[in-house]
């Protein structure tokens, strides 16, 4: 079923029928989902009448029921996703994509990272090296463990555990 948004002088029809909307009339959308009609009226509606001849109203989502029933329909093996990519599949999708980023075909060829960016790649690439470690009284920190050295005392992760066997 279709559904048809109309501008007709300063109302906003909603309708399924384009022949119920007086004229002169100008046809702004249509669509099959009256929800996104109904959204778009409201978006372009600024000032406008917006008249709903669809009685058809939002609904509310699926049932518990219906959800339960879709949850089994694709619970286990029944999945489509189940058990990941086959073999066989993999190798289209290798196949597919081979070549696919070599030379001008790649969306950086030619050119190159601001400093800007390159110095925020350099922090974030740092940032993933990070560890927590934890001070006696509980203070924690995250400090790069190739150039930290680790006080005495002083424990890895974010929780202090005096009877954690040291590393």
């Amino acid at each position: 079923m279709r559904f048809f948004l109309f501008r007709h002088k300063k109302e906003l029809w909603i309708v399924n029928d384009p022949n119920k909307v007086p004229k002169p009339r100008e046809l702004l959308l249509q669509n099959g989902k009256i929800e996104i009609l109904r959204d778009k009226a409201e978006v372009l509606g600024k000032g406008l009448t917006i008249v709903d001849k669809v009685t058809r109203k939002k609904s509310a989502g699926h049932s518990p029921e219906t959800r339960k029933k879709i949850s089994e329909a694709m619970t286990g093996e029944k999945n489509p996703c189940w058990g990941g990519l086959t073999p066989e599949h993999k190798a289209s999708i290798s196949r597919t994509m081979r070549g696919t980023r070599r030379r001008d075909a790649n969306p950086m060829y030619a050119r190159r990272h601001t400093w800007e960016t390159r110095r925020l790649m350099a922090i974030k690439a740092s940032m993933r090296r990070r560890k927590w470690c934890v001070e006696p009284n509980g203070k924690c920190h995250l400090v790069d463990p190739l150039t930290f050295i680790l006080p005495g005392g002083w424990l890895w992760g974010m929780k202090y555990d005096p009877y954690r066997p040291q590393d």
